[in-house]
């Protein structure tokens, strides 16, 4: 028999906050692909930058982390930990040219500190392991 295991509050809150960045995205993303609103690209963002591409690919590895977070899977939990780094190394690099982005600094550094916390951890380890892994 299968134990579940329950999803803390903080858990849901990031899950729902990485879901809304990327609708957010999707739209934006969906938005340019339309003719009739004849939106320029170029003055959005210069899609052809290291810089576009780099969060394009952020993106796509959070739409594969967060099933596996919502599982409780190990995967998911490194997937994100990864996009998150991803993601504050865009946010500093922004922050150097001159177009700083605090508040999705101040979520990142949130979600990579609670995802760290030792009974958050646990979470995404399975059962077998994590009971001979005790606590410093």
């Amino acid at each position: 028999m299968r134990v579940k295991r329950k999803r803390p509050f903080g858990l849901m809150v990031i899950l729902v906050l990485e879901l809304l960045q990327l609708v957010t995205w999707g739209v934006f993303l969906y938005l340019l692909t339309i003719p009739e609103l004849d939106i320029a690209v170029e003055e959005i963002l210069d899609v052809s930058t290291l810089a576009y591409r780099i969060q394009i690919g952020s993106m796509l590895l959070l739409l594969i982390a967060l099933p596996g977070l919502w599982l409780l899977q190990r995967w998911g939990w490194i997937l994100l930990m990864i996009q998150t780094g991803i993601s504050l190394s865009m946010g500093i690099w922004q922050f150097f040219e001159g177009n700083p982005n605090y508040a999705g600094m101040f979520v990142n550094i949130a979600i990579v500190f609670y995802l760290n916390q030792w009974d958050v951890q646990q979470l995404f380890i399975p059962r077998s392991r994590s009971k001979g892994i005790k606590r410093l």
